[in-house]
């Protein structure tokens, strides 16, 4: 592999003869196959046996005419100077620190002509004067591992704090090996790590993947992916099992999904985690949701829609009869939507009762039951019995099948208010939707109030907004779009702490709101398509989620 000077390294070690032009040839051709893809020219040689690492070294500083050492030598590298760059920098530049002196930090490098990495090391310490030195990867990369993950046996616990605080509300860990005795307790307290900043830094969900080398750790904040962690590839097992006994899933059972629940309170506030492991190439994947009821509020009115829409919903949702549905792909806030009017409408003369699957938030007064499709308890079987129990308002946590949607609309025919989500895009598609399941036009027409589309956008971080000039191409393309001139100030984050340098913090809702009036329930009876649906309700003042947005 070629670096930035003027001769390939190959070349400099055939000069020195450390190698042979034929040795060269095949190093590059097993570069350029899927097992070599990714790794160093020179690091591939030593993997090959045809050159050790100080010689290698030898020529990689000839190549730079810069010194080079082998950073895993003892006191070779100050740990302080170590620590001083965040250990994500120093995996994604292939550096690491080696030595402070005065004001000057000497940085092992792989490629010491990268002006990003130490431009970046200078943001980050505040120091001037960088001095590169060159280093191999494998040698940064050990180093690593060693200084950061030394307190608990290989795993990070660099993340703000080592989860002590966590409280499992459920733990079943009896008779059950979850790791071996030397690193059991890192483990758990890693776990805990994991939950507490993830809390911290407002994530949703929390993603442990495993790859053929490597584990990563991501952090879903503010609807985006962030890299938290890479933990050691040899605790995979370990982490996943520990996971598995707090959730009440099966740790001996690798070979199919599971799902699983636990609570976990932090810092006196309950956080409900649903847990979903799904068995992958090189191991299981885990994806854990956290539902942090304590940062929702349920109020229509915060749910940010317009004064005079919220004021139509509100009337709405106290109809006697009807169905009105939530549409919008998964982690758009329709649940937490439909648990806002729910709870509008919570009074003690009204009956309430939902299926869910899962129950995400529980609220006093309303009655609340999982579905358990494995053993029958489906929305279907449930919302029928439910039918029995004397409901005024009834919510179904979705509409994904004939059956459940026949049930619904009967239950609104025969005097009840039924709330449901539904997997569409626009407001407008889940009339289309319904009628593709099967359901008979009149009665959709009969039975469907409203449909509210929904999506969450991420909100510019106040702490640093500035004013910019967007390229002219972006706003001739909202003029055209929005037929608007445009002429308002364009904001945008220039990132901070505050916000992790993404320039966002926090979301907002924006919805587009379908209320089926009698010309509509004409149209929807009499066949009408999605297109013709949509102008009539352009022309009767629909706003549409971009002009939401």
């Amino acid at each position: 592999m070629s670096f930035f000077g003027t001769k390939r390294i190959g070349d400099f070690l055939i000069e020195k003869q450390y190698i042979s032009p034929q040795q060269r040839d095949e190093a590059l051709e097993v570069q350029k196959s899927p097992e070599g893809q990714g790794k160093l020219f020179g690091e591939i040689l030593v993997e090959m046996g045809v050159i050790d690492t100080e010689k290698l070294l030898d020529g990689l500083s000839d190549q730079f005419s810069l010194p080079a050492v082998d950073v895993t030598e003892a006191e070779v590298v100050d740990p302080d100077a170590l620590r001083s760059i965040d250990e994500r920098l120093c995996r994604r530049f292939k550096m690491c620190g080696v030595r402070r002196q005065g004001d000057q930090l000497f940085l092992a490098m792989v490629n010491p002509k990268d002006v990003v990495a130490i431009d970046t090391v200078k943001q980050q310490t505040g120091l001037k004067q960088i001095q590169p030195v060159l280093a191999l990867w494998s040698h940064i990369e050990k180093i690593l591992d060693n200084v950061y993950h030394e307190d608990a046996g290989g795993l990070n616990m660099k993340l703000e704090g080592e989860g002590d605080d966590v409280e499992l509300a459920q733990e079943k860990e009896e008779g059950v090996d979850v790791a071996s005795d030397h690193d059991a307790a890192p483990v758990i307290r890693y776990v805990n790590a994991l939950f507490t900043n993830a809390v911290k830094d407002r994530a949703s969900d929390i993603h442990i993947e495993s790859f053929e080398k490597e584990m990563r750790v991501r952090y879903r904040i503010d609807g985006k992916c962030q890299v938290k962690d890479k933990p050691p590839i040899r605790l995979k097992n370990a982490i996943i099992a520990r996971i598995k006994v707090i959730s009440g899933m099966d740790i001996a059972e690798r070979r199919v999904p599971q799902d699983g629940r636990t609570k976990i309170r932090i810092q006196n506030r309950e956080i409900d985690v649903r847990v979903n492991t799904l068995p992958l190439i090189h191991g299981e994947k885990v994806c854990m949701r956290l539902l942090d009821q304590s940062a929702t509020s349920l109020s229509v009115s915060d749910l940010g829609m317009e004064p005079n829409i919220v004021d139509r919903m509100l009337k709405t949702i106290q109809r006697p009869h009807g169905i009105v549905l939530l549409c919008g792909p998964t982690g758009s806030g329709k649940t937490t939507t439909l648990y806002s009017f729910i709870s509008y409408v919570n009074q003690p003369d009204v009956n309430i009762t939902t299926v869910e699957h899962p129950v995400e938030y529980q609220l006093m007064g309303i009655n609340q039951c999982h579905v358990r499709e494995e053993i029958g308890m489906t929305f279907a079987s449930a919302l029928r019995a439910i039918l029995r129990q004397d409901p005024d308002i009834i919510m179904v946590g979705e509409i994904r099948d004939l059956t459940t949607l026949e049930m619904a609309m009967k239950a609104s025919l025969t005097g009840h208010l039924v709330f449901s989500t539904i997997h569409t895009n626009t407001a407008v598609a889940s009339i289309q939707r319904m009628v593709n399941m099967g359901a008979e036009p009149f009665m959709v027409s009969s039975t469907l109030a409203a449909a509210v589309s929904q999506r969450l956008l991420r909100r510019i971080d106040s702490n640093c907004k500035r004013i910019y000039t967007p390229p002219e191409e972006q706003v001739l393309m909202l003029r055209e779009r929005f037929n608007d001139p445009c002429d308002f100030q364009f904001m945008r984050g220039e990132g901070c702490p505050n916000c992790a340098n993404t320039g966002f913090r926090g979301r907002v809702a924006v919805h587009e709101v379908y209320f089926v009036n009698s010309i509509a329930r004409d149209m929807i009876a009499q066949g009408a398509n999605e297109l013709e649906l949509q102008r009539q309700a352009d022309k009767d003042g629909m706003i549409r989620l971009p002009e939401s947005g």
